[in-house]
């Protein structure tokens, strides 16, 4: 779940960002963004106050600016991440790492 949703604030279509980046972290990783030890309710806290884990430390062998593209997909605040999928996917069309 979103951190803003979580915290019971309004959501949007950044909600659906960050379920992708949520997806991709896992399929690219295969390790969750977030620790899933311990209670529900201390899962909850630290996921509406803390960052992810870092991509980049979960599989070093992605390239930077796909590293680049979930952190922003998975931002704890909704206004640091794209405001519609389509400006997402119009972000990874433009990846360098998608050119090749």
């Amino acid at each position: 779940m979103a951190p803003e949703l979580l915290r019971r604030e309004p959501t949007n279509e950044r909600l659906d960002v960050f379920s992708w980046g949520v997806t991709a972290f896992e399929f690219l990783s295969g390790k969750q963004p977030y620790d899933t030890s311990g209670e529900a309710l201390v899962q909850m806290r630290l996921r509406s106050n803390t960052d992810p884990m870092d991509i980049a430390v979960a599989n070093p062998r992605l390239p930077a600016d796909v590293c680049d593209l979930i952190r922003k997909a998975l931002a704890r605040r909704p206004q640091d991440r794209w405001a519609k999928m389509t400006e997402m996917a119009d972000a990874i069309r433009e990846l360098p790492s998608a050119q090749q």
